[in-house]
Formats: structure tokens, C-alpha cells, sequence
């Protein structure tokens, strides 16, 4: 009988705060992993443009590196 009594006074009681606190924190946590979700999306995104960005810098850099080298050699012919 013990049990049963230390049961209804701490097992009860928790299994009701459990389940309020799981409907009322539910809906919270899928809207916070939601937006975790979006902002994953867009951080992927950005960091995808970036690496194009790179991508085409370092074209430019070695474009501008060979207008230097023929600069260079039209000087050294005249």
C-alpha cells in the first residue's frame, strides 16, 4: 500500500505536469527547430554564393596577373 500511496502523491502529479508540459512545450520546440531549419537554408545559400564569389575573384586575380606579365613584355620589347 505504500507504494500505491507514494505513487498518487509524487507519480501522479509528475505524470501531469509531463504531459502539460509536453503539449504546451511541443509546439514550441517544432517552431524553434523550424526556424533553426530556415536559417540553416540561408546560411547555405550565402555560403554558397560566397564561394562562387571566390571562385570568380581569383579568375579576375589571374586574368589581372596575366595583363601584368604582357604590360611586362611589351615594356622589355621596345
Amino acid at each position: 500500500m505504500e507504494v500505491v500511496k507514494v505513487f498518487a502523491q509524487f507519480g501522479v502529479p509528475t505524470m501531469v505536469l509531463g504531459f502539460v508540459l509536453w503539449f504546451l512545450l511541443k509546439p514550441l520546440v517544432q517552431v524553434l527547430i523550424k526556424n533553426i531549419e530556415v536559417q540553416t537554408d540561408a546560411l547555405s545559400k550565402i555560403t554558397h554564393n560566397l564561394s562562387n564569389i571566390s571562385e570568380e575573384l581569383a579568375e579576375v586575380k589571374d586574368s589581372l596577373h596575366a595583363m601584368k606579365q604582357d604590360i611586362k613584355e611589351i615594356k622589355n620589347s621596345k
